[in-house]
């Protein structure tokens, strides 16, 4: 199986979107990259032990200090939030 590169900008030089290699049928795109962020609502925050303090995460979300053990209860909220 050939690798999955991250797709990048030609112009910019930056990555856009990454697939993931353990879950081919996903992909991440980074937030950054987005003209109008504001339709994205986050269903959780990862890795808030390292988080600066001035993050503050979104009131209806899930906050984890490292990461979930199961994503699983996490995709069905947003599945959820987007059907």
């Amino acid at each position: 199986m050939a690798p999955q590169l991250p797709f990048r900008c030609r112009r910019h030089v930056v990555v856009l979107r990454r697939p993931n290699l353990r879950r081919p049928q996903s992909i991440t795109i980074r937030a950054g990259t987005l003209d109008d962020t504001t339709w994205l609502v986050p269903v959780a925050h990862m890795f808030m032990r390292s988080a600066q303090r001035w993050v503050l995460p979104a009131a209806d979300a899930e906050c984890y200090e490292t990461g979930p053990d199961d994503f699983r209860p996490l995709a069905e909220v947003w599945r959820a939030r987007w059907a």
